[in-house]
């Protein structure tokens, strides 16, 4: 930033009054404790020169910020959008948390692809889910489509296998010869709940039928 920049507004944040935002040319710009924001007397219509600038966001705005993305990682892994709707949720500004996400990723913090593994991993061993519904979980979290493909063509999976534990865990050793179509159709849309195509429940009942 150049020198010569304007404070338009210090304003104190809503979710910790402990905190306030700070505004330069009208753009909120970062967010700093009251108290340092009152020791590097940052008020509204006074001008501030790009050292005192960097001298913030190197010593303050940063370290904290990076500080709480560590925290936030120490609980489990995060995507890349899960990280940055938590930085934005902290009241740091874009560049602020671009820089924060390009470090992660330089060491490793940050990779949707592993994320992506490791959630479908357990979400297939711990969850029993099917695809589309960790698909959609994946999505949510925003990994790409292209990486969740890539992940479930690597993962050598048996959907069949999985679908038939929880047909045995939900209706144990049932005829489905005899069951009528109110009772087959609540075990599918049982089964589609948790994420299976109508296509691989059928094959799966048909194994089940010969066996």
């Amino acid at each position: 930033m150049a020198k010569g920049m304007t404070i338009t507004s210090v304003e104190t944040q809503v979710k910790n009054p402990e905190r306030v935002s700070v505004f330069i040319d009208g753009e909120f710009s970062f967010g700093i404790s009251a108290g340092d924001a009152l020791y590097y007397k940052l008020n509204a219509g006074e001008e501030i020169s790009g050292e005192k600038y960097a001298k913030i966001m190197d010593e303050l705005v940063l370290t904290k910020a990076k500080n709480h993305a560590l925290s936030y990682l120490g609980f489990r892994a995060r995507t890349e959008k899960e990280m940055r709707v938590y930085l934005s949720g902290k009241e740091y500004g874009g560049a602020v948390t671009d820089e924060v996400i390009e470090l992660l990723y330089k060491y490793k913090y940050l990779d949707d692809y592993e994320f992506a593994k490791t959630f479908v991993s357990e979400s297939l061993r711990l969850k029993k889910w099917g695809f589309r519904k960790i698909e959609y979980e994946l999505r949510l979290k925003g990994v790409d489509s292209e990486i969740i493909s890539r992940v479930w063509s690597e993962s050598e999976i048996d959907q069949t296998e999985t679908i038939l534990h929880l047909l045995d865990k939900k209706c144990g050793s049932c005829n489905f010869e005899e069951m009528d179509f109110k009772e087959k159709r609540r075990i599918v849309s049982y089964l589609q709940g948790r994420g299976f195509a109508y296509g691989d429940i059928e094959e799966a009942i048909a194994k089940r039928r010969q066996d």
